[in-house]
């Protein structure tokens, strides 16, 4: 359920921006590459296209985060499964890692 939920919040957050962005700025104006800083920059709001990169900076190292902090755990699994190299879930006897 609370997938659902957050697939339709995200969806009409997108929908939201995408509208919002098609009414500030003439569709043919609109950069591909870095829509939300042009808008800004468009309407004369420059310094909020710095926030805008500061988040998208801040998304992507959550997101790096996110996924590289289980990764021994799910490389560990996976060794003790058999489906990998069995010497990679090899624990040291005396420390325990």
């Amino acid at each position: 359920m609370s997938i659902c939920f957050t697939l339709l919040v995200c969806s009409i957050v997108y929908c939201s921006v995408s509208i919002v962005i098609t009414l500030m700025v003439p569709y043919y104006l609109i950069n591909p590459d870095a829509v939300l800083p042009e808008a800004f920059q468009y309407v004369n709001l420059s310094a909020l296209k710095y926030v805008v990169g500061v988040g998208a900076l801040t998304g992507i190292f959550t997101s790096l985060l996110g996924t590289l902090l289980p990764l021994p755990r799910v490389l560990y699994a996976i060794a003790s499964d058999g489906l990998i190299f069995r010497f990679i879930a090899w624990i040291h006897p005396r420390l325990q890692t």
